[in-house]
């Protein structure tokens, strides 16, 4: 090893002249750049050129230029933050909220009859037969069960299993009339009407109320006066009646019952009194009793027309102070199935006073979305001096939805 050979860690490139050796028998070398070649068999290479450094001058020239570029990227990008970039060529569309429509309801899904139960029907004890029989009532109408119920039916003559066997049959497609030949033939108020057989008699003519509207509707008359339930009630909402049956009128007398007018309310609702006799409903619900009130109120959220639910969020926006009302108000919202637009409806309707006017947009304002925000805002545009409130209710959109609201979407 050299000595005098510098070591790995001192070595520095070379800065002045390279000194390469070069074999007598060598042939030149092929590089053009300048060089001397010694007696000796030296190749004298000239030193690199060292890079020239810039002068003050450029150097100022150099930092003024950067400095520029950096402001000019800083006045962009506060213009883009602040909304001033200059327009482009870009497509506006109109900002709307999506409709959010309630999925629909799913159809109740029931399972088929057992094989116990088929058995029993075929072969078991009455006892047996009875309570399967029974449990037809919320089974699935199958090949089968049609099959086994037919057996049944030939194995008794007890009227009760008979009834219970030809509502499944009915609900199976049979016809109608096989369901009023099996009724009782006792007064309405009988307990007959209460089996358990008559009842699903009573639904499954109820679900086919238009094959026979005639026979129908006097027999659901009765029975949603003695013991309504709702399958009566959804079958008296198939008939589109012209006027009022009598037995309604009768039941909406003020000298009726109350339980037979309130009942009769609900039939007359049922029979869509909204759009066929509003004026009537209008002061159910401005009646002095407040479980009246509302006892009407819920029934017409059960609807799903929009005169209905246009009455109840008209109740609701002009009674400010009843909590109940204001709770049901905030849970129909909820439901996203546009009462929120129907209350701001009430809010632009200019033949509402404006105190009914203002709750229903401060309703809207607080729990509604941002389509029915936009008509409350459109009002409280167009009509500065209508209510104090509404000013207040502008700001409470404005928090909660920004200027952005009304403005247009870019795309």
């Amino acid at each position: 090893m050299n000595r005098n050979a510098p070591s790995s860690k001192s070595r520095r490139p070379a800065s002045g002249p390279s000194i390469q050796w070069l074999d007598a028998d060598s042939a030149p070398s092929s590089d053009p750049g300048p060089a001397k070649r010694s007696s000796s068999g030296l190749r004298i290479l000239p030193a690199p050129e060292r890079p020239q450094r810039l002068g003050w001058v450029e150097g100022t020239v150099l930092l003024v230029a950067t400095l520029g570029i950096a402001a000019a990227g800083v006045v962009y990008v506060r213009a883009r933050v602040a909304g001033d970039e200059p327009e482009r060529a870009t497509t506006v569309v109109e900002e709307t909220e999506p409709v959010v429509q309630a999925p629909p309801e799913a159809a109740p899904t029931v399972p088929p009859p057992t094989e116990i139960e088929l058995a029993a029907l075929e072969g078991g004890a009455e006892d047996a037969m009875a309570d399967a029989l029974s449990a037809l009532r919320t089974r699935e109408v199958t090949p089968d069960g049609l099959r086994a119920v037919a057996i049944a039916s030939r194995r008794t003559a007890n009227v009760e299993l008979q009834r219970r066997a030809t509502c499944y049959r009915v609900r199976g497609g049979a016809p109608l009339a096989e369901a009023f030949s099996g009724l009782p033939t006792a007064p309405p108020i009988d307990g007959q009407w209460s089996t358990d057989g008559a009842t699903c008699l009573i639904e499954a003519i109820a679900a086919r109320a238009g094959d026979a509207p005639e026979r129908a509707l006097p027999l659901l008359l009765d029975r949603a006066f003695v013991d309504g339930t709702d399958a009566v009630f959804d079958g008296l909402a198939q008939f589109n009646l012209p006027v009022m049956p009598v037995a309604v009128v009768e039941g909406l007398a003020p000298t009726a019952h109350p339980r037979s007018r309130r009942t009769a309310m609900r039939i007359a609702i049922a029979l869509g009194a909204a759009s066929k006799w509003p004026e009537q409903v209008g002061s159910w619900l401005e009646d002095r009793d407040r479980s009246v009130r509302l006892f009407v109120h819920g029934e017409l959220l059960r609807q799903h027309d929009d005169d209905a639910r246009r009455l109840a969020a008209r109740a609701i926006a002009a009674n400010p102070t009843d909590d109940e009302l204001g709770r049901r108000a905030i849970e129909q919202i909820g439901k996203g199935d546009g009462f929120d637009r129907q209350l701001a409806a009430v809010a632009e309707d200019a033949s509402q006073p404006a105190a009914v006017r203002a709750h229903a947009a401060k309703l809207v304002a607080t729990h509604g979305g941002a389509a029915a925000c936009r008509v409350v805002v459109s009002v409280a545009d167009a009509e500065p001096g209508l209510s104090p409130d509404f000013a207040e209710t502008r700001l409470r959109i404005d928090r909660r939805f920004g200027e952005s609201l009304l403005r247009p979407v870019r795309r």
